[in-house]
């Protein structure tokens, strides 16, 4: 069976999959915390301040969570590669 070569992956590309995991985790993060608004409002009919802060609570936790995992992915990121200087002789 063949089976491809695998190329070594460059630090740009690795810096870009991890900055597009980050924004992933992100955009989750943004996704929980407004839904732990809107709930709260559209529940406003009940009158009662725990239906109001349980959802908002759980929404900004998750939030805060996610945000933290995005910012620990970046810390993976690694230096850029620097083009090599080639020597002229004159």
């Amino acid at each position: 069976m063949y089976k491809p070569e695998k190329k070594p992956v460059t630090n740009l590309v690795y810096n870009e999959q991890v900055k597009l995991g980050a924004v992933f985790f992100n955009n989750l993060a943004v996704a929980s915390f407004a839904t732990g608004i809107i709930i709260p409002m559209v529940s406003l009919s009940a009158k009662s301040y725990l239906a109001f802060f349980i959802p908002w609570a759980i929404g900004a936790a998750f939030a805060i969570g996610l945000h933290l995992t995005a910012q620990l992915l970046l810390r993976h990121l690694k230096e850029p590669e620097t083009p090599r200087m080639r020597r002229v002789d004159l």
